[in-house]
């Protein structure tokens, strides 16, 4: 018995280190793409930090004031227990059906309301769901970005009761290409500009007082 809980706190700890270090190479990934360095977004170190700087949701934040305004809610998951292939076939274990709640969940409650999920296992490259229709509410035509991409959609009455309610999700509808054509295609300008509009219209009180 001893043996087997031994065994499985090695396994977790080795999956905690496994997603850590997950996290520090995406935050370089982004902080390369958003600011032009490897150390203006960094991860979020655990749930003290997550309190401190309220106004960010998320894995990684923004760790200085080049990288800001920052608008992406990032979720950061490297493990081999998931598939796409079970999240389409709406089997309720599959741990998808959580990474995307819990990131489309932590980005209403944010100011980085874009919400980016990122997965990779073992090795294989990393890959970014992202919402279909708020990526487009941002850059109209980003399918001509692409050579190919991924999109599907599920209905809410697919989507897992457990999932359903405690995420407040009506369906999914979600865009899915590998991280790096994601970083390729996008820039800082396609979002920032319109970004900070939105945000101005949303706390007009705030505008005024930085203007």
């Amino acid at each position: 018995m001893s043996e087997v809980k031994s065994a499985k706190k090695k396994r977790k700890t080795n999956n905690k280190v496994l997603g850590n270090t997950f996290e520090r190479k995406m935050a370089k990934s982004f902080s390369l793409w958003w600011a032009g360095d490897e150390i203006s977004i960094s991860r979020v170190s655990g749930s003290g930090a997550r309190k401190h700087i309220a106004m960010y949701g998320g894995d990684l934040q923004p760790s200085s004031a080049k990288a800001e305004p920052f608008p992406f809610c990032i979720e950061c998951k490297k493990q081999q227990r998931w598939s796409l292939n079970n999240l389409l076939l709406g089997l309720p274990g599959e741990p998808l059906f959580g990474f995307l709640g819990q990131c489309i969940e932590a980005a209403r409650q944010a100011e980085n309301n874009i919400p980016l999920l990122v997965c990779a296992a073992n090795r294989q490259p990393p890959l970014v769901f992202f919402d279909t229709m708020t990526i487009h509410s941002y850059v109209p035509d980003f399918l001509k970005r692409f050579r190919a991409v991924f999109r599907f959609r599920i209905a809410h009455n697919q989507l897992p009761e457990g999932i359903r309610t405690k995420y407040h999700l009506t369906h999914l509808d979600q865009t899915l290409v590998p991280l790096q054509a994601f970083l390729t295609a996008f820039s800082r300008q396609d979002f920032q500009t319109e970004f900070v509009r939105r945000k101005r219209l949303q706390y007009p009180r705030r505008a005024s007082k930085r203007s």
